[in-house]
């Protein structure tokens, strides 16, 4: 188990409610097949194949607390805007 700086995140992300080593978070996938586990306060860990044995999957995250999530990740809503390309028309 590692801790990750700031994992880049694609568009094709799934997330699941999770329980690891009996903490209670999210199980993050992202669309490059790496597994992250985020605990409440939003810090992420890269899970590696023998962590899966101590990772229990519980369910779906609803789109709304999925974004919300993800953004969290990003910073909050500071980091997301700041961090979008803008638009000039």
């Amino acid at each position: 188990m590692a801790t990750v700086a700031n994992p880049l995140f694609s568009c094709n992300v799934r997330v699941r409610y999770c329980r690891f080593h009996d903490a209670e978070g999210y199980a993050v996938r992202d669309g490059q097949r790496r597994c992250f586990y985020v605990d409440p306060e939003a810090h992420f860990t890269l899970l590696t194949d023998a962590d899966s044995a101590h990772l229990v999957l519980l369910g779906v995250v609803e789109l709304v607390e999925q974004q919300h999530l993800l953004d969290a990740l990003r910073h909050g809503a500071a980091g997301v805007c700041t961090s979008r390309l803008q638009e000039v028309a």
